[in-house]
């Protein structure tokens, strides 16, 4: 395993072994509040972290459903299907893939 690779790794288990909150941001004092990332530790994230029974449904209507159950500061991004993304976990996303054509979700929501 390439030694970056390792580090990294050994970085996230210890904040979350910690129990705290991490934060990533680029460090210039004038950054832009929504380039920081806050990371809540797991057991503070919801127990849910995957929606299969939205599976078939409008998009926008799972987009209004999730944002009335989830708390704030989740965002949710509704994403046609075989788009690019990252390939990054965040706790505070969740991606409604969706087909364009019928605006049906087409894989389950989930964090991440």
């Amino acid at each position: 395993m390439r030694p970056r690779l390792v580090l990294a790794l050994l970085v996230a288990a210890a904040v979350a072994a910690s129990g705290a909150w991490a934060t990533i941001s680029t460090g210039a004092a004038d950054a832009d509040p929504e380039q920081s990332l806050v990371l809540p530790h797991l057991d503070q994230m919801t127990q849910k972290n995957s929606w299969p029974e939205l599976v078939g449904q409008k998009a926008e209507e799972v987009k209004a459903a999730l944002e009335a159950e989830l708390p704030a500061g989740i965002r949710i991004f509704l994403v046609p299907q075989g788009s690019m993304v990252t390939m990054d976990f965040r706790t505070d996303r969740i991606r409604v893939f969706y087909d364009e054509g019928t605006q049906l979700v087409v894989t389950p929501p989930r964090i991440g």
